[in-house]
């Protein structure tokens, strides 16, 4: 999916100048231009923001989420290919930012993973097994992710001190980072405390990382199933742990599958962070209740 060029008002809002000035870089060909049919100016977001880094000019991420068509904010699947746009030229800033304005005031968080975040990366993932995108690229597009979900936090209010806490992790021999990182944010959004275990967690440290937070929750990420018998024998063991404690155990992941599904055993299985926010919401009801 291509960009529509830009207007010289619309390169103006992004780089946070007047139109003149756009203008001007355009007349002494500092900023490249094409023509429309009817002889209007129109700048590629492409070119305008190779111009931003070589000046070292600030682009206003909130500017490259809309559509240009009264600033409503433009689709999801927009917004996903923009994103990996940006993952591609390596921009980890304006993914950052990109990212904190969704997920921190423009759209929900869920939706943000699901329909923005996750489509960007899995056509990462595509790109690099046909070996349009390098290994490094890959490994900076995830950084770049967790580094925006991490600020996005940031920007979302902070749950009240006597919030429940929600463990995030996934097991050892799942290296995917982004499924932990991605609940923690869910859940921090419908008022949980998130503890951030992250990947590769040993299923031996969930049961006491649930004594030492007194979580209400266990979100655990599967990514990658290395050894499916054990997957199955560890979350046994998990909730196995957890019967007696009022906690309960969220599983989910693209690791996961139906017939894995059928061999396990946990309180919630969804297969989306939309699933999660749901879960965790309703959660919240019930303990919110009086009595509870």
């Amino acid at each position: 999916m291509s960009h529509s060029p830009l207007t010289p008002r619309q390169a103006a809002d992004l780089l946070g100048v007047s139109e003149s000035t756009v203008r001007r870089w355009c007349d002494r060909d500092l900023l490249p231009t094409t023509r429309t049919a009817g002889k209007h100016r129109r700048i590629e977001r492409a070119a305008l923001l190779q111009f931003a880094r070589r000046e070292g000019i600030a682009v206003a991420s909130k500017s490259l989420m809309t559509a240009g068509r009264g600033g409503r904010l433009a689709a999801p699947e927009d917004l996903s290919d923009r994103l990996f746009q940006e993952l591609v030229v390596g921009d980890e800033l304006v993914v950052r930012g990109l990212i904190v304005d969704l997920a921190a005031e423009s759209m929900e968080p869920s939706t943000v993973c699901d329909e923005v975040i996750a489509p960007a990366m899995h056509r990462i993932g595509d790109a690099w097994e046909i070996g349009q995108v390098g290994v490094y690229q890959e490994h900076a597009a995830t950084q770049a992710i967790l580094a925006g979900i991490s600020d996005a936090r940031l920007h979302i209010p902070s749950p009240e001190a006597t919030a429940r806490v929600a463990v995030c992790a996934s097991l050892t021999g799942d290296p995917y980072s982004l499924g932990p990182a991605m609940s923690a944010l869910i859940l921090q959004a419908e008022g949980y405390r998130p503890r951030l275990v992250g990947a590769d967690t040993p299923i031996e440290e969930l049961p006491r990382a649930v004594r030492d937070t007194a979580a209400a929750i266990v979100a655990l990420s599967v990514g990658a199933v290395p050894d499916a018998a054990k997957l199955v024998e560890d979350l046994h063991l998990l909730t196995t742990s957890a019967a007696g404690q009022d906690v309960l155990i969220a599983v989910g992941g693209h690791g996961l599958n139906r017939e894995l599904r059928s061999q396990m055993t946990a309180d919630f299985f969804g297969d989306t962070m939309g699933h999660l926010a749901s879960f965790a919401r309703r959660q919240r009801k019930e303990l919110n209740k009086p009595g509870a």
